[in-house]
């Protein structure tokens, strides 16, 4: 009698600590995974906006960064191998712009070197989509990541300026038309970690409301401190790039994201966003100069091109077009240089990845999504200064926007609390 006890229990035991086992095996593995996807995207943006990696390919055309990215998303397809947890509301759009600028390079004749810079801008988004899908704890990286990269960029730019270094860019003022650096008083314009001060401007416009939350989400009030003085830095650095748009764009972004502040009613929010709105075209408008004549130039050679010129050839036919010494390397928007060189499909999968990113962050903000509130802030930005420039045809700026898009694709199946992503409604949000 006193042999049975003993002989129930010896299973009793083993069969409890099965699930425990297999609990604490799912965790490693989480937590592997999301070190791993997480430290790909912390590589990717510095790279994107300090180039810490070679550009050379390391095998065949994969050069470092795309092999970061293929890492990252291993891991993240180790951890959610069902295509459902990558599927998200822009996923058609986006196949239909690689479709299309795939058929625009054949149909054209071009190598492929723009085409896959395209693919290394999708992968950034899905891997931005995989973190905040099955990691949504890994917003704070994200958010130290923006804090990271305008601190550096940001800081340089200020150097520049407080040194006055020679970056071969100058402006007197907002004021159009004064642009040499022989002007008595003309002002260096600052370019940070990048070769050009639109381009400088165009990353901090991103990255800045993104910066924002990773400052406010600091444990302690001096790290606090330290961040909200990154990010003013940051601002101060866009206004000294002297770039129209890259000011317009940043008020916009700023206004944006205080109006996407919970509790703003929307005759406040309506009125503001107007005035600014009006504002940046008035700073915008008053100095087209020469785009006019490249506008007109680019929608002439689409109405004959409804494959599109060839990816990375707008700006050489629209030297063809307008008559003078500039030359150009885009269309000076981003809607016009992706028709005129992918096609009438590209063209309109560009629109409809624009007012798909539009209606997720309106779903996520309505749901008090924090994520949805600051990708939202730098994209609005974003997007006003694409209107009159495409500084995305930059391969570190077009990275830093796909990871934006990224992130409001990621939330798009629910709102969010203060920390970050709150996933589907049968898995408990997470907590502060």
């Amino acid at each position: 009698m006193t042999t049975t006890p003993v002989a129930t229990s010896a299973p009793r035991s083993s069969g409890a600590t099965a699930p425990s086992a297999r609990r604490d095996l799912r965790a490693r593995r989480q937590v592997l995974t999301t070190s791993v996807m997480g430290l790909a995207l912390l590589v990717v943006v510095l790279h994107a906006v300090v180039g810490i990696l070679p550009d050379a390919p390391v095998v065949w055309v994969l050069t470092p960064d795309r092999l970061v990215l293929l890492v990252g998303l291993a891991a993240g397809l180790v951890a959610a191998p069902s295509p459902r947890e990558w599927a998200t509301w822009l996923d058609l759009p986006i196949v239909l712009l690689v479709a299309a600028s795939a058929a625009s390079a054949v149909a054209s004749g071009q190598e492929w070197p723009v085409w896959r810079a395209l693919l290394t801008g999708v992968m950034t988004c899905y891997l931005a989509v995989g973190l905040m899908r099955r990691h949504p704890s890994s917003w704070t990286l994200v958010t130290g990541s923006a804090l990271v990269a305008c601190a550096v960029t940001g800081l340089t730019a200020l150097h520049q300026w407080a040194d006055d270094v020679p970056t071969g860019f100058c402006r007197a003022g907002l004021a159009a038309g004064r642009e040499l650096c022989s002007d008595p008083d003309a002002m260096v314009r600052v370019t940070g970690t990048f070769g050009n001060p639109n381009v400088l401007a165009a990353a901090l416009v991103l990255l800045l409301p993104v910066a924002w939350a990773g400052a406010t989400s600091l444990p302690t009030s001096s790290a606090r401190l330290v961040g909200y003085a990154v990010v003013v830095l940051g601002y101060v650095a866009v206004l000294l790039t002297w770039s129209r748009a890259g000011v317009a764009a940043a008020v916009v972004g700023a206004t944006v994201l205080v109006l996407l502040r919970p509790g703003w009613s929307r005759r406040v929010s309506t009125a503001v966003a107007a005035a600014v709105v009006i504002g940046g075209v008035l700073v915008v408008g008053g100095s087209l100069g020469v785009r006019r004549d490249v506008w007109g130039a680019a929608l002439r050679v689409m109405a004959g091109h409804p494959l599109g010129v060839g990816p990375g050839r707008s700006g050489a036919v629209i030297d063809q077009q307008v008559p003078g010494p500039e030359r150009f390397r885009h269309a000076h928007d981003l809607w016009l240089s992706w028709t005129l060189e992918g096609g009438w499909l590209a063209g309109a999968a560009v629109v409809a990845l624009t007012l798909g990113a539009v209606w997720l962050v309106r779903r996520g903000v309505r749901s008090g999504s924090t994520v949805a509130r600051v990708a939202g802030a730098g994209l609005a930005g974003f997007a006003v200064m694409s209107l009159v420039d495409h500084p995305a045809n930059t391969t570190g700026i077009a990275t830093l926007l796909w990871l934006l898009l990224g992130l409001v694709a990621g939330v798009g199946k629910a709102g969010v609390g203060k920390t970050g992503v709150r996933e589907s409604r049968s898995v408990a949000p997470p907590r502060p």
